[in-house]
């Protein structure tokens, strides 16, 4: 099984309903497993008394943000060497394919591209940090 064909193994994984998955062939060995955790609204009793949930929602308006995702389970590296400046800053303003940072996985070091023309408004992980498959990396300010 080669790389891509494991992550569009890992993608259609993602979206089902699976939370246990194993296969094998030859000497290769892949288990994967997602938690699905339920998100419940219920009543809440605090010193005898009853909150409520509100009947209306305060409608939130969208700031246009969206998220760079991490294509790669790997570590991110938010800068071509130790020695160099890290390729964004928070404020900076990104062009859609702009290299934004670097996620390395088996040695191999595969760039990270902007999907969007924006204004970074916020940097979610750390140098050296390890990132998982379709983890939110960058929040970006849609211009």
């Amino acid at each position: 099984m080669d790389f891509k064909e494991i992550l569009k193994l890992i993608e259609v994984i993602d979206k089902s309903t699976l939370t246990k998955f194993s296969f094998k062939e030859g000497d290769t060995k892949i288990k994967i497993e997602k938690n699905m955790e339920e998100t419940m609204c219920t009543k809440s009793v605090i010193k005898n008394e009853i909150l409520e949930i509100k009947d209306e929602v305060e409608r939130i308006e969208s700031d246009n943000f969206e998220y760079i995702k991490s294509p790669l389970i790997g570590t991110f590296y938010n800068s071509p060497s130790p020695e160099e400046e890290p390729y964004i800053a928070v404020g900076d303003e990104v062009s859609k394919n702009q290299v934004i940072g670097i996620i390395e996985v088996m040695k191999v070091m595969n760039e990270v591209k902007c999907n969007y023309d924006g204004i970074v408004e916020d940097i979610l992980i750390n140098n050296n940090d390890t990132v998982e498959y379709g983890q939110s990396l960058i929040k970006i300010k849609v211009l």
